[in-house]
């Protein structure tokens, strides 16, 4: 009884705990050990007219991609008073999902299995006029437009279902673009788009914890992880419900070494 009742406690705690730490934003992470290709270009006119970007792809290598791109433009003393840049960043790969452990006894193979594209874009602007983030996306054959004319600092984030065939090859493409506009000698604009998308089999699905999601890359392929992200910070009603967890176990622990009266 006693083991019974601690580890539906465990198990209840930790689930409730996972579901809510799961719930969080994904920051902008360090590289950790997922790969990084950065591109970083700077160009100024005779007129002094003059823009800069960075862009960072982290992933590729079993680690979902992310695109961190920043932009700069600007125009000097004799510059034409109106001016407009744009520039973006791109990645494709290949995608599998795969059965990973047996199927329960009676439970055919699916023909299909359903994934989940989400995606969040964080997005920043500071000067300048005339401007938008846009973001272009296909997964699985079907495309997803995104164009965001902000002027202030945004989060937006989306989902979308697919279904794929397991073991098959489908394609995932991204690609988010910066245009920036100044207007008048001497202006400025700096702008910051991330775009965070990720792949997973959709976990309303009966079965999703049965299969994984694969990347490919230089013919070799990797399962889908976030080794950049930190281990989860409890929230504080987090941490509440796992001490209640932890009380009710010693509680039950208590009780069971009572001497008989």
């Amino acid at each position: 009884m006693l083991r019974h009742l601690v580890r539906f406690v465990a198990t209840t705690t930790l689930a409730m705990f996972a579901c809510a730490v799961a719930a969080d934003s994904i920051p902008l992470p360090p590289p950790g050990s997922c790969n990084v290709v950065k591109t970083e270009a700077d160009y100024v006119g005779k007129s002094g007219t003059g823009y800069s970007y960075d862009i960072s792809k982290y992933g590729g290598d079993g680690c979902e991609v992310m695109l961190d791109i920043q932009a700069e433009l600007f125009t000097g003393p004799k510059a034409d008073p109106l001016f407009g840049w744009e520039v973006g960043g791109s990645y494709s790969y290949n995608h599998q999902v795969r059965l990973e452990s047996p199927l329960p006894p009676g439970v055919a193979m699916p023909a299909k299995v359903p994934i989940l594209f989400a995606i969040r874009i964080d997005g920043s602007i500071s000067g300048g006029s005339g401007y938008f983030f846009n973001l272009q996306s296909t997964v699985n054959g079907v495309g997803y437009g995104h164009e965001l004319p902000v002027d202030a600092p945004f989060e937006y984030s989306n989902a979308f279902t697919s279904l794929v065939t397991p073991n098959t090859s489908f394609a995932a493409f991204v690609k988010g673009y910066i245009a920036l506009g100044v207007n008048g000698r001497g202006a400025h604009a700096y702008a910051q788009l991330i775009v965070d998308p990720f792949i997973v089999v959709d976990p309303s699905y009966a079965y999703a914890s049965y299969f994984g999601v694969y990347q490919q890359k230089a013919g070799v392929w990797r399962e889908l992880n976030r080794d950049w992200l930190p281990p989860p910070v409890p929230e504080p009603e987090n941490w509440a419900m796992l001490l209640s967890g932890l009380w009710l176990i010693s509680k039950a622990i208590g009780r069971s070494r009572r001497p008989p009266v």
